[in-house]
């Protein structure tokens, strides 16, 4: 067993009995990694309390991982950047769940990236100091299949995204092809910064459309990967 210390993103929570969880967390320094938290959900007291582990919460842990398979252990636990608005606001929060649940099905236990890690920290501050997050959960899907392998080639010149090869061409008419206006929104959310979000301007069927063609373009690249329940919240709330 070794112990460590790393900075964390709440991605998951799952009651234990009465009063444990268990919770799944995405370190910087050791991939995502699952830690049984014993008694939390009665106590009123101790280092370690429930209300950490909200969903996108940002925090430093110290932690004991084992050498082998099995759920790890806690020792203590502290707030890395206050999360605010995604817990509070209900925009925020509906985003903050569907995100967590999506970026439950990318990480593999124990597998460590870094500049994911740093990438998604980061946008995850920036939704939570904004108004405008309407984009948000878009861009975060579309930037994070960088760091999973299968980005879409922005060089490319057609006019319909291809789904199946990650790249644009011209047709518009095949199977597993989007509309020439949905690839248009496509290739403008891809060129478009966490900080110019808000000036990127959709309708709210262009908006439904262009998550609906991420979510598909997930299915079809990352293997066992399922809509989120939390769709369906997202989509009233954005109504």
């Amino acid at each position: 067993m070794n112990q460590i210390t790393t900075r964390a993103i709440v991605v998951g929570t799952t009651k234990y009995g009465d009063t444990s969880l268990i919770v799944k967390l995405f370190t910087r320094e050791a991939g995502l990694r699952s830690y049984m938290l014993k008694g939390v959900r009665k106590a009123k007291k101790g280092k370690i309390r429930a209300s950490y582990f909200q969903p996108l919460s940002l925090l430093r842990v110290e932690a004991r991982h084992k050498d082998r398979e099995g759920l790890d252990y806690l020792v203590d636990v502290n707030t890395h950047h206050p999360i605010t608005r995604l817990h509070t606001e209900v925009i925020h929060s509906t985003l903050a769940l569907f995100l967590s649940e999506c970026l439950m099905q990318v990480f593999r236990e124990s597998e460590k990236d870094e500049d994911l890690f740093d990438m998604l920290e980061q946008a995850i501050i920036h939704m939570d100091s904004t108004d405008r997050v309407y984009n948000h959960h878009l861009k975060i899907l579309a930037q994070t299949t960088m760091y999973l392998g299968f980005f879409p080639d922005t060089t490319s010149m057609g006019e319909s995204f291809n789904l199946i090869d990650g790249y644009f061409d011209d047709e518009k008419l095949a199977q597993h092809h989007a509309s020439p206006v949905l690839s248009d929104k496509l290739r403008e959310l891809l060129g478009t910064g966490f900080d110019d979000l808000s000036e990127l301007r959709m309708s709210r069927d262009e908006r439904t459309g262009l998550l609906s063609l991420l979510l598909d373009y997930y299915a079809i690249h990352l293997h066992g990967f399922r809509r989120p329940t939390s769709q369906l919240v997202l989509s009233k709330i954005f109504t």
